[in-house]
């Protein structure tokens, strides 16, 4: 088995190996288990793997990338670090690099990808997440240049449209990304085309469209990522109690997703609440996003 997995700006590619075994509550394969969007189900059936194949490189591959849909950067971090361990495969450190460059840690996302640059030369999703480093360190010309070249390897590939559309909302092309989304004729059912056109109409202060267009997306697929989006959109509508619940509840689910803890310290940050905003920069510090550190923070004790 070889898939794909999308998850919000990061491709990450599942490596082939054995996901038949199965969960014997609903016979449920990891893979089916996967595909169905019951992540915390296909995370336990793998940890009860590893308890058994704990020198498996690629079940800790596996936990990795399950993580990593679960936005727990550092926990996939360390899964695809122990898998490399183990067996050196251009796949984990594929991986490994996507999830730094997602983090924002991008020295580190450059060091794995530098690694394997060599044996990656016909992989059109390496120059995918080439392309978002760069347009993520402000390197939009260099991004594009990537992109190309992916389009050259595999001409009309949707994840190549999703990079081009995710780059200029990067570049801040927010009606450029509205109308492509708007024109494009599958994007109706595509919660991904519908989240980047919530952030451009977020970004251009048009709330009430992009709540409308958030919530539009969570109901197509309930990712975490869109609910995080949501609560910043009610925060800029004067209702920052509800997205602070929201937010917190997020957490509660997801105890490792630092974009969450992010939000909420801008929040606090906003209602020049220090000691809350120093907790949440904090845990944000913790579970591995890096974008934190601009903010501009009296000092944390």
């Amino acid at each position: 088995m070889k898939t794909t997995l999308l998850t919000i700006g990061t491709v990450l590619i599942l490596l082939s190996c054995n996901t038949n075994w199965i969960d014997n509550s609903n016979q449920d394969t990891v893979e089916q288990l996967i595909e169905k969007q019951q992540l915390f189900k296909a995370l336990e059936l793998v940890n009860e793997k590893i308890k058994t194949s704990n020198e498996d490189p690629d079940l800790y591959f596996l936990r990795g990338t399950i993580k990593t849909k679960l936005y727990n950067f550092t926990g996939a971090i360390e899964d695809y670090h122990t898998a490399n361990m183990n067996s050196m495969k251009t796949i984990y450190m594929f991986n490994k690099g996507a999830v730094f460059s997602e983090m924002g840690k991008y020295d580190q996302a450059e060091v794995e990808f530098n690694s394997i640059a060599k044996f990656m030369d016909e992989n059109v999703h390496f120059y995918i997440e080439l392309a978002k480093l760069e347009a993520r360190k402000g390197n939009f010309e260099n991004g594009k240049i990537y992109l190309t070249r992916a389009n050259q390897l595999e001409p009309n590939l949707q994840d190549t449209f999703y990079a081009g559309i995710y780059l200029l909302l990067l570049e801040k092309k927010y009606a450029d990304v509205i109308d492509i989304v708007d024109n494009y004729e599958g994007s109706l059912g595509d919660s991904y085309l519908g989240y980047l056109r919530a952030r451009a109409l977020y970004e251009t202060e048009e709330y009430t469209a992009a709540l409308d267009q958030i919530i539009s997306s969570y109901q197509i697929l309930p990712d975490p990522k869109y609910l995080v989006l949501k609560a910043q959109i009610l925060n800029k509508k004067g209702q920052a109690e509800k997205a602070i619940a929201m937010l917190k509840n997020v957490t509660k689910k997801y105890g490792n997703f630092g974009e969450a803890y992010y939000c909420l310290a801008t929040i606090y940050l906003e209602r020049e609440d220090q000691k809350m905003a120093c907790h949440f920069k904090r845990m944000s510090e913790i579970n591995g996003n890096n974008r934190v550190s601009f903010l501009k923070f009296k000092k944390c004790l």
